[in-house]
């Protein structure tokens, strides 16, 4: 008898021990879920170096992708504020146009009073996500603390004032990865912005300027004492006015070409498509 249940007891550990766990189920189920989520872009698909997902359930990750939209709006929001913050410095109504400098200094120099309207702003905008998204707290399980509504996306406020959201839902999806590419860049954007105003104490704008003046002084430098030496065509003008003319021709076409480029190849990351099925379809 002792025998037979020490064979039994044998058996079933073997059993148990070559049966597949809960936990590899649970994560191949959780891949297979990330996969189908808007941004998952080939040919990386789901983007997790960290391995964020690997003990996240669906709505852990709809509360990841929640948070990574409302980064990438705050983001697309800020690199908008930099560069119009700064360019606008010394002519704008507000505050008496008395706020300037680099932008990462432009919160220090505002009233008071500003606070208080940033801080009811945040919170009301926050009460409303959180009443559109999130279950009601007296309402949810002590094991499933921020638990979202089942029927929420995540990001879909139903905010859209200009009717933009399309009623299809393949073009949703493919405008729902076209927001989550242009606030990961806006994410990579606005901290470049302010570690590279940090460092120097220049705003961005400044640093743009600086640029374009140092491109054409690179260029003069070069070619205007015909140390280029490569015209095969003899289109280089005699006349010096001429010749600044042409360069300024030149750089203006190759920034140009390079922001294409880039539009190129974000385009075509993003869906997939090349650029002259784009404008076929266009």
């Amino acid at each position: 008898m002792k025998l037979a249940i020490s064979a039994l007891a044998l058996f079933a550990g073997s059993a148990v021990a070559f049966a597949p766990s809960s936990t590899s189920t649970k994560s191949t189920a959780i891949k297979a879920y990330a996969d189908e989520l808007p941004g998952a872009l080939a040919p990386v698909g789901f983007f997790d170096p960290l391995g964020f997902a690997e003990n996240a359930d669906e709505n852990t990750m709809k509360r990841y992708r929640e948070a990574e939209l409302t980064h990438g709006r705050v983001a697309m929001l800020a690199v908008l504020g930099f560069l119009v913050g700064e360019k606008v410095e010394g002519s704008s109504f507000l505050f008496d146009a008395q706020v300037s400098g680099p932008a990462i200094t432009h919160i220090q120099q505002v009233p008071e009073g500003f606070w208080a309207l940033l801080l009811l702003s945040i919170g009301a905008a926050e009460q409303f996500r959180a009443e559109k998204g999130w279950v009601d707290p007296s309402e949810v399980p002590v094991d499933q603390p921020g638990l979202l509504r089942a029927d929420y996306i995540p990001g879909d406020l139903g905010f859209d004032p200009l009717g933009l959201k399309p009623e299809d839902p393949e073009e949703f999806r493919i405008m729902q990865t076209k927001e989550l590419q242009n606030g990961r860049l806006a994410m990579l954007a606005a901290a470049g912005f302010l570690a590279q105003e940090a460092v120097d104490g220049k705003g961005i704008i400044e640093h743009f300027q600086s640029m374009n003046c140092f491109s054409i002084i690179l260029l003069e430098s070069v070619c205007a004492h015909d140390t280029c030496g490569f015209d095969p065509l003899g289109l280089k003008p005699e006349d010096p006015e001429e010749f600044r003319i042409m360069q300024t021709k030149e750089l203006q076409n190759g920034r140009l070409a390079m922001l294409a480029a880039a539009g190129f190849l974000a385009q075509e990351a993003v869906d997939g498509k090349g650029i002259i099925e784009h404008f076929q379809a266009m």
